[in-house]
């Protein structure tokens, strides 16, 4: 159970207002096993109300949360049928040669495919060697970014992020 959003309404007595928010994926997201970024199909509860919803210890307290009556605050739930993650891509996007400082910029291109916003990092080896350069990134589904390492000598390049590597021979 977590805290999404927090506004406080003061009302008189008798008195409503009606009250809307939005819950993205992204907030109704956790971190799984291999610490990526998800949100796993199934039925996720929500509760409004001006207290913490109350329950009943036992085996299954989440099926015990909720508020007791309408006055405490207001239980729902909505469900999702399709999983959320992002699904991040690599592409070689060239190279350029820097004539001052006598080296090459080489560039690799990330793309997260997926549905879901998320942060990753991509470390480049050279001959097997790892550089010293890390790149963290994070990209909304859809969107990709260009990505930038310097390479002081030619051979077998590799591209590695947390679950997939791109490899080019310069």
């Amino acid at each position: 159970m977590e805290l999404k959003d927090f506004e406080r309404l003061s009302l008189t007595p008798g008195e409503s207002k009606t009250v809307s928010f939005t819950l993205t994926p992204y907030e109704l997201s956790v971190l799984n096993n291999r610490m990526d970024r998800v949100v796993e199909p199934g039925e996720f509860k929500i509760m409004v109300g001006g207290c913490s919803p109350s329950y009943k210890a036992g085996d299954r307290i989440k099926d015990s949360i909720g508020y007791k009556n309408e006055s405490e605050g207001v239980n729902g739930s909505i469900n999702y049928t399709q999983a959320f993650g992002a699904d991040f891509d690599l592409s070689y996007a060239g190279s350029e040669e820097n004539l001052v400082n006598k080296n090459k910029r080489i560039a690799v291109k990330i793309r997260n495919k997926g549905n879901l916003n998320d942060a990753g990092k991509v470390q480049m080896y050279v001959n097997g060697i790892l550089s010293d350069e890390i790149h963290h990134y994070e990209l909304d589904p859809e969107k990709e970014k260009t990505i930038y390492f310097d390479l002081d000598t030619n051979g077998n390049i590799s591209f590695v992020t947390k679950y997939k590597i791109l490899n080019i021979q310069l």
